[in-house]
């Protein structure tokens, strides 16, 4: 056997290792949606008691977009509210236009002023994190007594009330991430005693890894260490994910968004899986 052929060999080995590898994936997946079914049904007498509801946060006009489209796929399975939560840094004509929109928003830039990162935290790194710790104050809806945060570049594919189906009082359930928990979807119970909790250990030095590191998520899973509840990936199934079959949501994490203009060449295999195609994320938007 030459050489050429050798390494045909190699990397067809590789490939089928992989499908192996995708369809043992699909299988585990499968069973997960099947057991969060399962224990939504079980649930679903508690849950009928409570008030629930979906909440996210846009701090810039390039997300209100991804905010319409999520909106709009969580409404084709669910009629719970969905509250909209926003700054002063989003321009005007996008709050007026979500809000013509039937968008319940809410003004949260009082609350996010009251957020004091550690002092050792660099300047630049400080203007980036303090967008994402605007998240916190989701625990200050305490109108609710359970609610599903999710990041606004998400879409969900399947009915969100299975997000709730592991929920227990007095934790957080959100999807596991390396080396931290991934606070694009948490299901929690707000409450605005814990927002000000937040507000005190968020000064504390001991939960920073880096002058840049992982923005809210690194604190909120320091904060909440051993008092949250781990949701399976179809959950939260980030871009590396997308071929997930029985996926509940669609994460299109990384800087790179499907309402782009232009995509670069090598998101074409993310378009095999049907996940990055304009006509996938405009569905969503009419």
């Amino acid at each position: 056997m030459n050489k050429i052929a050798k390494i045909v060999v190699v990397i067809a080995l590789i490939l089928l290792l992989v499908l192996a590898l995708v369809q043992l994936f699909q299988i585990k997946s499968s069973l997960e949606y099947k057991k969060l079914r399962s224990n939504l049904h079980r649930k679903s007498d508690e849950l009928s008691s409570k008030k629930l509801g979906f909440i996210t946060v846009v701090t810039t006009h390039s997300y209100t977009i991804g905010a319409v489209a999520l909106i709009h796929s969580c409404r084709r399975f669910s009629d719970l509210p969905f509250i909209l939560l926003h700054t002063d840094s989003l321009p005007e004509e996008d709050v007026t236009f979500l809000e013509l929109e039937g968008y319940n928003c809410r003004n949260i830039s009082k609350e996010v002023s009251r957020i004091k990162l550690p002092k050792q935290i660099g300047k630049i790194a400080r203007g980036r994190m303090v967008e994402t710790f605007a998240k916190l104050t989701i625990w200050t809806q305490d109108n609710f007594d359970i609610l599903t945060y999710l990041d606004s570049d998400i879409i969900l594919n399947k009915d969100p009330m299975l997000l709730m189906a592991k929920y227990t009082k007095g934790k957080v359930a959100a999807v596991k991430g390396r080396p931290l928990f991934n606070s694009g979807v948490m299901v929690f119970k707000p409450d605005r005693s814990e927002f000000d909790a937040m507000l005190i250990k968020i000064k504390d030095r001991t939960w920073t890894r880096s002058n840049i590191g992982y923005g809210d998520q690194e604190f909120l899973s320091w904060y909440w260490k051993g008092r949250w509840i781990r949701l399976d990936r179809i959950c939260n199934c980030i871009t590396t994910f997308h071929f997930v079959n029985d996926r509940i949501v669609t994460h299109f994490t990384g800087p790179i968004k499907p309402w782009n203009k232009k995509l670069p060449w090598f998101y074409s295999i993310f378009e095999f899986f049907g996940t990055m195609k304009p006509s996938l994320w405009n569905m969503y938007l009419r």
